[in-house]
């Protein structure tokens, strides 16, 4: 996920010193944008100096745009993320010989097409520790390809927290999302980087052609309803909690696999279990004393976060 290829979108406020981010795609927040003489206009969400897309690559000669505004929305205008290959597709909709994908894609960023070294520079300035990442999508795959929708919070590089979902099927109609963040430390961020893209697989060539997700209303929030969590991404449960010898995960009788991941309060990671039962018993005998952090990916790309204490 770290090194998606990709980009995002929106119009950005920020209420007073809350810091929360309001990321909205009404009409009056995209901007027109030129591809170059004899070649179409497109529009870029804004402002464009905290926002990109990948579309300002048709500067280069090619007429393709991937992200576009568009009526299908949840709320006024959304963004339209659809993935496209420069040359020529193959049978399956990945990239030919000599083609490259180019993923639906906005990012908290700016993007230099003339910058061949490091053309994407991810990531702007945020000094929150907000609670919770959220929005409103619906996603049309092509053959088994999937969406990101991630934020990352970082000091001098490093993570200190993290929101992210994957989306692996199709999602028809307009669904709420809210991912809570996850925290591997207790630092102030200094800047956050928002990813939403179509083809989450594009660096790998997992990425098809035509795949297609649609945003809106995205806000990172220091303070979330509990009552509007996105119930499909509470698929376990993690007890006792405290633990001392060992910790058990019950997954839901609607779910069939799931990944665990746990760190320690500095970020590293203590285990990863794959868990394929009701029940999975976890062994703590040999954790440290202290607070620890997981992470749980079902077989759907959703995603449960949370922490444990360990006691002696």
């Amino acid at each position: 996920m770290k090194k998606i290829f990709t980009f995002l979108l929106l119009g950005i406020s920020f209420s007073g010193f809350s810091q929360d981010i309001n990321l909205r795609l009404d009409d009056t927040e995209w901007q027109q944008g030129s591809c170059g003489s004899g070649l179409p206009n497109y529009e870029d969400p804004t402002p464009t100096n905290y926002w990109t897309t990948l579309n300002n690559l048709c500067s280069l000669g090619n007429s393709i745009v991937t992200v576009k505004k568009t009526t299908d929305a949840y709320l006024g205008t959304a963004a339209k993320l659809r993935s496209d290959i420069l040359g020529i597709a193959n049978a399956d909709s990945t990239p030919g010989l000599f083609a490259r994908l180019i993923p639906g894609l906005i990012n908290s960023g700016t993007l230099d097409p003339g910058n061949f070294t490091n053309p994407l520079q991810q990531g702007k300035p945020y000094s929150g520790r907000p609670s919770c990442f959220q929005g409103y999508y619906k996603y049309l795959p092509v053959f088994g390809d999937s969406a990101a929708i991630y934020a990352r919070l970082t000091k001098g590089g490093a993570t200190v927290g993290e929101a992210s979902m994957v989306v692996k099927t199709t999602v028809n109609s307009y669904t709420m999302f809210q991912i809570p963040f996850t925290y591997l430390n207790n630092d102030t961020p200094d800047s956050i980087n928002i990813v939403l893209t179509s083809s989450a697989g594009s660096e790998t060539n997992a990425g098809r052609k035509g795949s297609t997700l649609y945003i809106d209303e995205v806000a990172v929030l220091m303070t979330c309803s509990q009552s509007s969590f996105m119930p499909v991404s509470i698929f376990s449960e993690v007890f006792p909690n405290p633990a001392t010898d060992k910790l058990n995960v019950r997954l839901h009788e609607n779910i069939a696999f799931a990944k665990m991941e746990i760190f320690n309060l500095t970020g590293q990671k203590t285990g990863t279990y794959n868990l394929n039962h009701a029940n999975t018993e976890i062994n703590t005998a040999d954790f440290p004393e202290g607070l620890y952090f997981y992470r749980l990916e079902n077989e759907s790309g959703n995603i449960q976060t949370g922490n444990i204490s360990v006691t002696k």
